[in-house]
């Protein structure tokens, strides 16, 4: 359903060939920034389509996308990056600061490893990290021959448990599991039609969210209107 409205954010919006052609462009950077099939990224920022950007790139080049909950800072945020073995991080404008005061604590190396994804545009990019928005615009926009090559078997996600007995816990999503989410709970259990439009007001990286939500309605060409988080004054209306 390449002309049908898949994302619709904060007055933005983008039909499935715009979006994959943007997540193309960062795909192919990130290619040539040396992630790879078989890498794990941790992606940390707020709900947002940049969020979703980031996470379908690298499932294209058969990375896997570590999902980090954006309400973490200290020692829980340093543990969810190192648990996953991340080799890169892609950290939203709005969370940078946080992820600053633990650079030391972090496998990770700056100038290399960090990717800053632009949000309000009311700060740049840090010295630690490279803008990545900045730089799609010359990448290519085709789509990439790795992503036909990715089996079933691999991982595709790390999304991890609330913490609420311990520091929060990875759980592999194979890739397996993100089509049994989309098509059996999207096509068979909620029967979604390319004309049905979800509100998400639910945060992605935890599973509820990810799959029966959006897995669930890109897996059948609707329509998600993702809110950063939830507001009761603004639902209804909003609905």
């Amino acid at each position: 359903y390449p002309d049908n409205i898949m994302l619709l954010f904060e007055g933005r919006h983008w039909t499935y060939a715009e979006f994959n052609v943007e997540v193309n462009r960062l795909a192919h950077l990130l290619r040539e920034r040396g992630v790879g099939r078989g890498d794990t990224v941790a992606i940390f920022m707020e709900n947002r389509a940049e969020f979703v950007l980031c996470m379908l790139a690298l499932l294209k080049l058969g990375a896997s996308a570590s999902l980090i909950n954006n309400s973490l800072g200290g020692a829980a945020l340093v543990h969810c990056i190192n648990a996953t073995d991340s080799t890169r991080c892609l950290v939203g404008e709005e969370r940078a600061t946080v992820l600053a005061d633990v650079l030391d604590e972090l496998d990770l190396l700056v100038e290399r490893d960090y990717f800053w994804v632009s949000d309000q545009g009311d700060s740049s990019a840090p010295d630690w990290a490279e803008d990545v928005i900045a730089a799609m615009p010359a990448m290519p926009t085709d789509n990439l021959p790795v992503t036909r090559e990715i089996t079933a078997g691999e991982p595709a996600l790390y999304i991890f448990t609330s913490g609420t007995t311990g520091l929060p816990k990875a759980a592999i999503v194979l890739h397996r599991k993100i089509l049994a989410a989309g098509y059996g709970m999207g096509r068979v259990g909620f029967q979604i039609k390319p004309e049905d439009r979800l509100y998400l007001c639910l945060p992605i990286y935890h599973i509820t969210g990810m799959g029966p939500g959006f897995c669930g309605f890109i897996s059948c060409g609707g329509s998600i209107f993702l809110r950063r988080s939830f507001s009761a004054s603004n639902f209804w209306p909003e609905v």
